[in-house]
Order: structure tokens, then sequence, then C-alpha cells
């Protein structure tokens, strides 16, 4: 991964920032101030965060990673000609692999959507990194209670929606108060946590906390071998297989099929 202070972005036509995967050294400009900042997408890829301090989300709506044949829970419309421009390298979604200091800070009014990239069997989100992996660990732990590896802050207005897996098993994640049925915070795809901080109103009709039960991409391959008494033919498939999709007829897609013998 090549080197990227934070500061390198592209404000498209529409008025979206987008930023591409790479090593961050320094915090991404997305401008999160009291004021409005611009909407955000971050294409599809991997992210190395590498001791940037808080990525802040204000006042602001931010897709982290392509969402694909998903239906993003949060609307992003500003941002939809960079999605459609997206060259998903390697596939859709991404990671965000904390090291150092870096942790996301989803504050007041601030919206996020994180789409999952598949990593070998995991659908991932995001990733500490740990003593022993080849780069700077995180230092975000579960004893620095004042902080934690994703916080969203509490009221109304405040919408998180993590579709992959984090996994910090050194690290806190926080729900300081979700509220409000307009509010979506929502955990879809597991955690690996020291600590789990969860509050929620009775009016929080939008707040989950769930597991995939299964891969949400699965590649299957597929062989038929005919009976033909005149000779035997024999046919391969590679398919993706989505037992999540909510489209039927987005659940299965053929990636190759040819006669192999």
């Amino acid at each position: 991964l090549l080197p990227n202070d934070g500061s390198v972005f592209i404000d498209d036509p529409s008025g979206c920032r987008v930023f591409a995967p790479g090593w961050y050294t320094g915090v991404p400009q997305m401008e999160p101030g009291g004021a409005p900042g611009p909407d955000v997408y971050f294409q599809s890829g991997l992210y190395w965060f590498d001791g940037v301090g808080p990525i802040t989300v204000g006042k602001q709506t931010v897709w982290f990673g392509n969402p694909g044949t998903t239906t993003p829970a949060l609307a992003n419309p500003t941002c939809e000609a960079a999605r459609l421009a997206d060259p998903n390298v390697g596939g859709v979604g991404a990671v965000a692999y904390m090291g150092g200091t870096s942790r996301w800070d989803i504050d007041t009014q601030g919206s996020a959507e994180f789409f999952p990239r598949q990593i070998v069997q995991y659908a991932m989100s995001v990733q500490e990194l740990e003593a022993g992996s080849g780069y700077t660990p995180s230092t975000v732990t579960a004893a620095t209670t004042s902080d934690a590896i994703v916080r969203v802050a509490n009221g109304s207005g405040t919408n998180a929606v993590i579709r992959g897996m984090v996994f910090a098993p050194n690290a806190t994640f926080r729900f300081e108060n979700a509220a409000g049925p307009s509010s979506f915070q929502q955990l879809l795809g597991g955690a690996v946590v020291a600590r789990m901080g969860i509050q929620a109103s009775a009016s929080a009709t939008n707040f989950k906390i769930a597991t995939a039960s299964a891969p949400t991409l699965t590649k299957i391959e597929l062989t038929a071998t005919s009976n033909d008494p005149q000779g035997q033919t024999v046919v391969r498939a590679v398919v993706d297989y989505r037992p999540d999709e909510a489209d039927l007829t987005k659940r299965v897609a053929v990636n190759s099929l040819r006669v192999v013998d």
C-alpha cells in the first residue's frame, strides 16, 4: 500500500468527497466540524489507518466501501455517482485496519454505513492491528475507557450501520445511547471485542445487534457428468451464492460455465 497523508481526496462534480484505499498516516480530511461537512465515499478496498487518531464523522453521511447488491440503510445520493464509478479492485466493500491511535468516532448527527469485504471466509468491516502482525499495533485498548475502537454518539439523528465484523479483541465498542425511531444504530456482522458498551432507549426501533449466520458470499463449484452411452461429457460451473440477499434474482451469480471433458 502506498502512503497517503490523509489530505489526498477528490471532490467530484456531485459534491461527494472521495477517498481511495491505501496506507493513511494522517486522518482523512472529511471536515467534520460544527457545520455540516461534505458527504463522503471511501472506495472499495483495504485501508490501513496508521496512528491517525479519531476519524470523526460529523454532520455528514459516509459510505465506507461499495454496497454492491446490498440496499443501503442510509441514503447518500450525493455519492451515488462515486459509487457507480468505483473500480472495485478485488471486489466490493472495504476493511478499515486500525493501527496505533486510530479509531472511529461517529459524532452527534453523523451518519456512517460500513459495507463488508470478504476476507477468506469472513465478511469484515473493522479490524485492530495486533502485536506480531508486522504493522504498528493498535494502542486503543479496553484499558483506555475514554476511547473505543468504534464509538457511536448518543441522540436522535446519529446513525451507524456496520454490516461486517468488528474484530478488536483488545478494545471497546460503544453505542452510547441509540434514540428515536429515525436513528439507525446497527452492528450486523458480529464483534470480537474486549468490552462493549450499549445503551438504547425504548424508542430506538432501528437499534440492532446481530451476527452473520453464514458467510455473505460463498463460491461454489458444481460439476455435472452426463450418462450418454455415446461418450461422457463433464460440465463445470463456478457460481457465487449470497444467502442473505433479499432479492432472490441476485442470490446466485454464475462466474464461469464450461465443458471440461
